[in-house]
């Protein structure tokens, strides 16, 4: 097939880390993802504290780890790779250790106690030589040694279904990458995974383990990258065929399934059970503080809210009020 004069569409910029970081700002999916990669189930009500990633030593900062959060007063860190990294397990060391000397030892009577972290690191994209897991090795004078096991987290070895099920959906949104590049092997399976990937996405926002605003960004980045594999795309590809793809999955109109989910309280047939429900929702949307307050209300409105339950959302979501 000649493809000679074909031309493939600009790639667009996806700053994976940073997306995923302002996810996380959120309290409740904060803990929820924090469970899922360390398999732990945190009670929802515990106190969240987003400590800062960076220190300061005598050649200036020197950052401590992506993600450094204490959830009921356990230190979390969490590094995430876009690509294989040859010297991950030194960099997270080190990150591990200044996030360590920072927030948890204490010193008494001569003693000084150390308290690491518990860490992960996560692949966004892995290959053949990415490790499975980490290892440590403390040597101590006189012949004792601590090894410390760090598990890694591939997402290319997650299933959609376990994406869902642990809360994973932050990283799990960039899943359409690991396929890249696209090619006649792989390319049914890419297709399955994103139809897969949108339907667990839309399952999370009726569960409400996903709020509508964080959904319409995720599938926003979802779309992005179907883009940027068909740009990048090998010629052994039809171009057509796989330029058509993107028309062709499952979609989700977030506007919509709001409206969907309001008539879903009007079936109840109680109208003080429609309001609370209207409230929640609105409450979710407000509650991802890079949202323009504008933006959301005026969804809010195209969507039939009354200006009373948006004034009520709001005025909850300030106030920490009933929900």
């Amino acid at each position: 097939m000649d493809n000679t004069n074909k031309t493939l569409p600009k790639t667009r910029d996806l700053s994976f880390d940073k997306i995923i970081k302002r996810l996380l700002e959120d309290k409740r999916t904060a803990i929820l993802f924090i469970s899922g990669v360390f398999l732990e189930q945190l009670p929802m009500d515990a106190d969240v504290v987003w400590l800062d990633k960076e220190t300061i030593d005598a050649e200036g900062k020197m950052r401590v780890a992506d993600e450094y959060i204490q959830i009921g007063g356990r230190l979390y860190g969490i590094e995430f790779e876009q690509d294989d990294e040859t010297d991950i397990s030194m960099k997270l060391f080190s990150y591990s250790h200044r996030g360590a000397m920072r927030y948890s030892t204490t010193t008494e009577r001569g003693t000084t106690v150390i308290e690491y972290p518990h860490v992960r690191v996560i692949f966004l994209k892995s290959a053949a030589s990415t490790p499975n897991e980490l290892k440590w090795v403390y040597i101590f004078p006189g012949g004792q040694s601590v090894t410390e096991t760090v598990p890694v987290i591939k997402l290319e070895d997650l299933t959609v279904d376990e994406i869902k099920e642990r809360h994973l959906m932050p990283i799990g949104q960039f899943k359409p990458r690991t396929y890249e590049p696209l090619n006649e092997r792989n390319i049914d399976e890419f297709r399955a995974t994103v139809t897969e990937l949108l339907d667990a996405l839309k399952e999370s926002v009726a569960d409400g383990s996903i709020t509508l605003d964080d959904a319409l960004e995720m599938q926003d980045n979802i779309k992005a990258q179907i883009e940027n594999a068909i740009a990048r795309t090998k010629m052994e590809v039809d171009q057509i065929m796989v330029t058509s793809i993107k028309e062709t999955f499952p979609w989700t109109d977030y506007r919509e399934l709001f409206s969907e989910l309001r008539a879903e309280g009007r079936a109840e047939g109680r109208a003080e059970g429609e309001a609370n429900r209207d409230i929640a929702i609105a409450r979710s949307m407000f509650r991802d503080a890079d949202s323009s307050p504008e933006l959301i209300i005026k969804l809010l409105k195209a969507a039939g809210v009354s200006d009373e339950i948006i004034k009520e959302a709001q005025n909850q979501e300030r106030t920490g009020g009933a929900e």
